[in-house]
């Protein structure tokens, strides 16, 4: 484990929001994400940043039990990842396209405060499931799994701060050249996220 030491993922989300109760909102929006080396088994090994670009579409399903704000997210994403050649000299990465699937469950619960409606610090809590499909998807149709225990604090309702400990289960799309056994990876890391919303709706 090199914690905090070695940079992982750098990751730029924007999209626009709907809401179609008090419950349950829908999204849609673009992502662009540098994935760096890191690990026993980096994709590039180059030691370069791999570029990936996405759109995604999700649906949110919000309740409340007691004072612990639960959400289940349901995401699609279409990702055209970056692949670099096996030659040397000056390289630049080709694309491959990949569809996935991800279910998140996440709660939230406030601190010092009856409800998360107002400015206050707050623990939270996720689960996360991806799911590859699709032609070019290879061994890792189970693609990852991540488990989040942070701090937050709100700001108000349109801005928050996320810091916390991540653990990642990924299965990587080759086999290990040496055993031809599937690759699980196990990674542990350290995330800072910055939320913020704008509402037209006014």
């Amino acid at each position: 484990m090199d914690l905090i030491r070695s940079w992982q993922q750098s990751l730029a989300r924007a999209g626009i929001q709907y809401s179609l109760t008090d419950h349950i909102k829908t999204s849609a929006g673009y992502t662009l994400l540098l994935g760096f080396p890191y690990g026993r088994f980096p994709e590039s090994e180059a030691g370069v940043p791999n570029p990936e670009h996405r759109m995604y579409q999700d649906i949110d399903l919000e309740q409340t039990t007691g004072r612990l704000q639960l959400t289940h997210r349901f995401r699609l994403e279409q990702r055209w990842m970056s692949t670099w050649p096996d030659t040397g000299g000056d390289q630049s990465p080709g694309w491959q396209y990949q569809n996935r699937a991800r279910y998140r469950i996440r709660g939230a619960l406030p601190l010092g405060q009856p409800t998360m409606d107002e400015a206050n610090w707050y623990l939270t809590a996720y689960d996360e499931l991806f799911i590859g499909f699709g032609p070019n998807v290879q061994l890792d149709i189970f693609d990852q799994n991540r488990i989040f225990l942070g701090l937050g604090y709100r700001f108000s309702p349109s801005f928050r701060l996320e810091a916390g400990f991540l653990n990642q289960v990924v299965q990587h799309a080759e086999a290990d050249p040496a055993t031809r056994l599937p690759v699980m990876e196990r990674n542990n890391g350290f995330t800072l996220s910055v939320y913020g919303d704008l509402d037209f709706r006014r």
